[in-house]
């Protein structure tokens, strides 16, 4: 079974096709949505922003550290039990939810006691059996110490399809190559 990347679309001009939201600094990375473990019970729903808020919401938006989700999209994915949806305020347009998967794979092997930055393929016999899903980082690493995951989301085909079917304008799905 394939694996896919989840990734933001890139416009011509060169920007997101989804509004971009953040802080007032422009600096909001909560490192804990880089853990599989739930946070629902700690969630404290932040309030954040457009970066550019006279473009207006889009029905995704996205960080460099997350994608949000308007309400009916979160009712749409709801059925993925890897997934969990954390509140965020978005000043003037409401609440939206982080797409926060918390369902984890081990990491791929390779150099133990190094971060992995990207994943540029997959063994051959790596089957996903989760719609969506992170990757650990090595154990002996530092991220891995923290139990942090690989930045980068990653869908089994079913989770690839929803989004394609749901979010195509705004999230892409890149097959990853197998080694």
């Amino acid at each position: 079974m394939p694996a896919f990347e989840l990734q933001p679309v890139s416009l011509p001009s060169g920007s997101f096709a989804a509004a971009w939201f953040d802080d007032e600094q422009c600096l909001w990375n909560d490192s804990r949505l880089r853990k599989p473990q739930s946070l629902r019970a700690f969630w404290n729903t932040p309030s954040l922003q457009l970066y550019r808020p006279q473009l207006g919401p889009t029905a995704v938006l996205y960080n460099p550290h997350a994608f949000a989700i308007s309400e009916g999209m979160r009712d749409e994915l709801s059925e993925f039990s890897e997934l969990e949806f954390l509140p965020v305020e978005i000043k003037g347009h409401g609440l939206f939810y982080i797409l926060h998967v918390v369902a984890s794979r081990a990491h791929i092997p390779g150099a133990p006691g190094y971060n992995i930055v990207n994943i540029q393929a997959f063994p051959s016999s790596f089957e996903p059996s989760e719609a969506f899903f992170r990757i650990r980082q090595p154990a002996l690493s530092a991220a891995g110490r923290t139990d942090s995951c690989v930045l980068s989301t990653f869908a089994n085909a079913r989770g690839a399809h929803a989004i394609r079917s749901l979010a195509s304008a705004y999230i892409s799905s890149f097959q990853v190559a197998s080694a």
